[in-house]
């Protein structure tokens, strides 16, 4: 079996999850609104990738919610446990991924296109 040399070569449901790890990982913690700035993945979608993190990986993501919730207080993650996959393997291989088109979904690659003209 050959080596993924870079992380384009992965599937697509494969690259959305690890890019969501690995910026959660760089951020150490993030909110909903940072997760989508930063991957360019919906709300929907990054709850949906979480989730397949968990069950695919056994990575746990914790959510904290505020005690009493100011108004535009938002709930923070914060990657509790690596599960099955090496931190350190991982990190040094996808530590730097970025989102790109095929990462993105179909309503955000709308907006960078008619953004760009």
């Amino acid at each position: 079996m050959s080596k993924l040399s870079s992380e384009r070569e992965l599937p697509k449901t494969i690259r959305r999850k690890f890019l969501v790890l690995s910026t959660l990982a760089r951020m150490g913690e993030a909110t909903t609104s940072e997760l989508v700035k930063a991957t360019g993945i919906s709300p929907t979608s990054l709850r949906r990738q979480l989730a397949a993190l968990h069950t695919d990986y056994q990575v746990t993501v914790k959510l904290t919610r505020p005690l009493a919730r100011q108004k535009g207080e938002e709930a923070t993650y914060v990657l509790a446990d690596w599960g099955i996959i090496d931190k350190r393997a991982f990190l040094k291989r996808f530590a730097n991924m970025k989102p790109d088109d095929s990462v993105l979904d179909v309503r955000q690659q709308r907006v960078n296109r008619d953004n760009v003209t």
